[in-house]
């Protein structure tokens, strides 16, 4: 079953500086612990129109199913979140 494969990842947010995305995922990061949510984030470059965004994504990967859940959970929280597939 394809949807059983970990091939998506929960991206919270894209900005265009290295460094900002850096600052925000770690906020984020400590946000999200304080709401007991365990997740390392990353930040992961992605060109786009030829311009360079920086991702900041769950480190691991998720079944479909599983990332929806997540990021449903995520928006109860009012976390804003979107699913990228790998």
């Amino acid at each position: 079953d394809v949807g059983l494969e970990n091939k998506y990842l929960v991206q919270f947010m894209s900005l265009n500086s290295s460094d900002k995305s850096l600052l925000a995922s770690n906020r984020l990061e400590k946000k999200l612990k304080d709401d007991n949510f365990d997740l390392k984030l990353i930040v992961k470059p992605k060109l786009i129109d030829g311009k360079k965004f920086f991702r900041i994504l769950t480190d691991k990967s998720f079944a479909f199913d599983n990332a929806k859940l997540l990021c449903d959970k995520f928006k109860k929280k009012k976390y804003k979140c979107i699913l990228i597939k790998l």
